[in-house]
């Protein structure tokens, strides 16, 4: 008998392709979709190419309240599209319907789809707008200029009140401790010199030059424990720059007298005053230096110890710079 011939090894399979960087993508919003925000959501699409008017949304079929937002994401092929499922709509617990349509749907009849078909027509404008509509800055339809709508709502708050001052200053030095306090202050005002015929009197300030008029302001002071940012930056210059960033341009329209003082609570510092005017290596209480004992100064500069709180004054007047 003749053997049979021997067996060929097969040769291997090759590796299935990997796959692309936007499948990766789709694949990973189908897995984690529950996990996403609408606005998150609405950008992960924007990434694997898909447009506002490729993305179908609908309401999911339920009689009870879910954990998350987006129930699931399917994307189809032919057409393109996305079919976003969201657990709020004319679908969900909460729906506006009467409970006539959802006896419809459980009954399982013959028309059950046709009126899916037009619930789902008619839940995704709402939806849609309803995901537009959680960051209208995105949105022209919504509003037309969002930095004049901002403008507007602040207006609304009452800038000049010391609550709605420390929501602001909160917002803006989130590490450091505030207070925002009514003050009295005294400000100077020139007048005209007080005449009588040929002969002019107030010329020492007797009668005209100058007087200093009591008026209401607010205080608002931030407390630091160290004395830099922590990316090493001193924070008298930090908070000058957050200060004309972000607060005096919305209080520019407010009637506001500010005073703005920073306070260093209970740092050990070394003064140093130098005698050159053209480069002063240091400004009198509030540069942080290492703790140390006095020594005897060198010839250009004296030295001061102290270990107390420090006060800087970095703003003192009107926010909407207006001239007396």
């Amino acid at each position: 008998m003749s053997k049979p011939p021997p067996k060929l090894p097969r040769a291997p399979e090759p590796a299935p392709p990997p796959p692309s960087p936007e499948s990766a993508l789709m694949a990973a919003i189908v897995r984690r979709a529950h996990a996403f925000t609408l606005p998150a959501l609405l950008d992960a699409l924007l990434a694997v190419d898909l447009r506002a008017e490729e993305v179908i949304f609908r309401s999911h079929l339920s009689h009870s309240h879910q954990a998350f937002l987006v129930h699931s994401v399917e994307f189809l092929s032919e057409p393109r599209r996305a079919v976003v499922t969201l657990n709020i709509g004319l679908l969900t617990a909460q729906s506006p319907l009467p409970s006539y349509f959802f006896a419809i749907l459980e009954q399982g009849r013959h028309d059950t789809e046709a009126l899916l078909a037009v619930l789902y027509l008619i839940d995704h404008p709402l939806l849609r707008e309803r995901a537009r509509s959680e960051y209208p800055e995105r949105d022209r339809r919504t509003v037309s200029d969002w930095e004049q709508a901002k403008g507007l709502l602040l207006r609304l708050l009452a800038l000049q009140s010391p609550r709605t001052l420390h929501w602001l200053f909160q917002r803006v030095f989130p590490e450091l401790g505030l207070s925002v306090e009514r003050a009295t202050s005294e400000l100077p005002l020139s007048t005209d010199q007080v005449i009588i015929g040929t002969t002019a009197l107030g010329e020492s300030r007797a009668l005209g030059g100058q007087v200093r008029l009591s008026h209401s302001a607010l205080t608002v002071t931030l407390y630091c424990e160290e004395a830099e940012t922590p990316s090493g930056r001193p924070w008298t210059q930090e908070a000058a720059r957050r200060l004309e960033r972000h607060i005096l341009p919305l209080l520019r329209e407010q009637a506001l007298y500010l005073q703005l003082w920073m306070v260093f609570v209970d740092r050990d510092a070394i003064a140093r005053v130098s005698s050159s005017q053209r480069q002063p290596d240091s400004f009198l209480g509030h540069d942080p230096l290492s703790r140390a004992a006095a020594q005897p100064s060198p010839t250009d500069q004296t030295r001061i110890a102290w270990q107390s709180s420090q006060r800087v004054l970095l703003f003192s007047g009107y926010t909407d710079f207006r001239d007396l």
